[in-house]
């Protein structure tokens, strides 16, 4: 007791003890429920990814997930090395990978994440630009 205050240990518990007492059952860790709470949470994210995607039109996911991609039709070939030109610039400027494949009409736009975490917010806001 401080000047008539009652003090207790939960008053000053930080956000991290409070997780760590999530995963503790007498005292031991559980790491099944430290691997239940991060499957949960990539499911989640991936979720989440899915839906930000189905609000872009024309990308899709790409298989294995690490990448999305979209197709445009190109009539003019002027029009292919404009689009391509704007791609470039703006991946350079975002520091992203980018990846045009132009044949038979159609021009194949590739995004993968350069952090190795699969698709993520900046990649699809990446997207977004592009059109």
């Amino acid at each position: 007791r401080i000047s008539g205050l009652e003090t207790r240990i939960s008053d000053f518990e930080t956000p991290r003890s409070r997780l760590e007492s999530r995963y503790q059952v007498g005292g031991t860790f559980r790491p099944e429920r430290v691997q239940e709470e991060l499957a949960l949470r990539r499911t989640l994210r991936q979720r989440k990814v899915v839906e930000r995607l189905d609000r872009l039109p024309g990308w899709k996911l790409a298989p294995g997930g690490r990448a999305i991609g979209k197709v445009r039709a190109i009539v003019d070939p002027q029009h292919a090395a404009a689009y391509a030109a704007f791609a470039v610039s703006l991946a350079a400027r975002r520091h992203q990978p980018l990846r045009l494949t132009l044949a038979s009409g159609q021009l194949a736009v590739t995004l993968r994440s350069r952090s190795g975490h699969g698709i993520t917010g900046t990649l699809l806001d990446f997207a977004a630009e592009l059109g």
